[in-house]
């Protein structure tokens, strides 16, 4: 037969010996009568055995024709080396079953079997297949081959397996209903050991809880126990501040103290539990822009005699107390350096006599600056003298948030966390805005009484401060 046109490689039909060639990738069946260029789509029927199913010879690919048929098993001698795949015609190589009915078994496999091709061939000395097809039918899944490459694999010898014995069911026994009781036994005996394991922690989870459960719904009340000196220990009854000890211990040695902290912080309530716990008298005045040298010395009336105003620091300076300065960041310099001589030169001047401190005299200065001036948020504060600040120790005086959701009463705890969450953005974004513990106390109180969620947050929060900062919130805090 002459090489036809375009033609690059030609093989004969492994049962009859029919050339065919290749074009495009592809085998074609090529006959004289058929001519030169009708290789093209053609296919080929083996001139031995017709009754095999027409094929189109694909490289790696076997089409089958409408009405496949199967091809007879086909017997190769291992030892006579390489022998080609009766569907592609690509060189096969032995390969051993390892599942199935088959498992065990040798058979040769098709080198192209990753390129889709499921061609085999039986060797000689095996057993023939358990069905007819192309080769072996479904003799192992070959996926589980690590190569694709063909090799020359020796047989190794088999030993004959015994079938396994097989249990007939004795009558009169319902082995589902066997099984299901085993399998309902095995459950329980689990839950059972899941349940005894746990068993001895869960009264402790049960009373953790339940603790928790209490401690939400109850206010915590302190009982304080203070002892100065030789004296019998003072108790009371309250909830201090995180900074109540330290300014309590400072008070007890008569040390003039600043405490500067937000408005609303509990300044003013530490400096009465403190009077209270050092059985002291107690003298509160409140600062301002308004007030003079007269409201706290006092004054002489027309006819000469000394007037004591209600703010007049002249009883606890001259018999001993306690004299709560509030708001002294807004007082005038000049009237706080008044108060100089008698913070600390053992005397002051009032209108009618020259009078010396009492030893138990000690004042609380509450400010929400350290005296340095305004800032943004409390435009009304003051520059303070220098010799009047060097007369004070200075504390800081933050929120307690633990004390705040008390003395706001833990029934509401939802509303007291709402205004300290909103508190942390507005600090965050330094807006110019107080949201004090107030907010909390004053609107628990009001929550009690039935009033709406949304409104008491308008009326202690929303409605003091700008829509725009109010959005801003609002979103901060969703």
């Amino acid at each position: 037969m002459g090489r036809v046109k375009g033609q690059t490689n030609s093989k004969p039909c492994l049962i009859c010996n029919k050339r065919t060639i290749y074009r495009h990738g592809r085998y074609y069946d090529y006959t004289q009568e058929i001519g030169a260029k009708s290789y093209i789509g053609g296919s080929h029927t083996c001139a031995i055995d017709p009754t095999t199913a027409p094929r189109t010879y694909k490289l790696g690919q076997l089409v089958e024709s409408t009405t496949p048929q199967s091809a007879p098993v086909q017997s190769v001698n291992p030892g006579a080396g390489y022998t080609y795949c009766p569907v592609c015609s690509a060189t096969m190589t032995i390969r051993t079953a390892k599942r199935g009915y088959n498992s065990g078994k040798q058979f040769w496999g098709c080198s192209q079997y990753k390129a889709g091709c499921r061609g085999t061939r039986q060797v000689e000395g095996q057993p023939a297949p358990a069905s007819e097809g192309t080769g072996w039918s479904n003799p192992v899944n070959m996926d589980d081959e690590p190569t694709i490459e063909p090799t020359i694999v020796e047989p190794e010898p088999t030993a004959p397996t015994t079938p396994a014995p097989t249990t007939e069911p004795t009558p009169g026994l319902d082995f589902n209903a066997i099984l299901n009781g085993l399998v309902q036994n095995t459950i329980a005996q689990q839950v059972a050991q899941e349940i005894s394991g746990k068993i001895d922690g869960l009264e402790d989870t049960v009373k953790a809880i339940a603790t928790q459960v209490a401690r939400d719904l109850t206010p915590r009340v302190h009982n304080i126990s203070v002892t100065v000196g030789t004296a019998a220990a003072k108790t009371m009854t309250g909830r201090p501040h995180m900074k109540f000890e330290r300014l309590l211990k400072s008070i007890a040695r008569r040390k003039h103290v600043w405490i500067c902290g937000q408005a609303g912080s509990g300044k003013t309530t530490a400096a009465q539990m403190i009077a209270e716990a050092l059985d002291l008298p107690y003298q509160e005045i409140s600062l301002g822009p308004a007030t003079s040298q007269w409201d706290l010395f006092g004054f002489p009336s027309p006819d000469g005699k000394y007037v004591e105003p209600a703010t007049s620091i002249r009883k606890v300076f001259e018999f001993g107390g306690i004299l709560m300065l509030d708001e002294c960041d807004n007082a005038d310099a000049s009237v706080l350096k008044a108060m100089n001589s008698a913070l600390a030169n053992g005397f002051a001047t009032f209108p009618d006599a020259r009078v010396a401190r009492h030893p138990d005299f000690v004042c609380i200065a509450g400010a929400n600056t350290f005296g340095m001036g305004w800032n943004r948020i409390y435009v009304g504060s003051n520059q303070l003298d220098a010799a009047t600040l060097d007369r004070f120790k200075f504390i800081p005086f933050d929120v307690d948030e633990e004390a705040e959701l008390d003395w706001a009463g833990h029934d509401q705890k939802d509303w007291v966390e709402f205004v300290q969450k909103v508190r942390h953005a507005a600090s965050e974004r330094e807006l110019r805005v107080v949201i004090s513990p107030r907010a909390s106390i004053n609107g628990a109180d009001e929550l009690r009484d039935g009033d709406d969620f949304d409104l008491i947050a308008d009326e202690y929060i929303w409605n003091k401060m700008s829509v725009e900062d109010a959005t801003m919130l609002k979103a901060a805090i969703n």
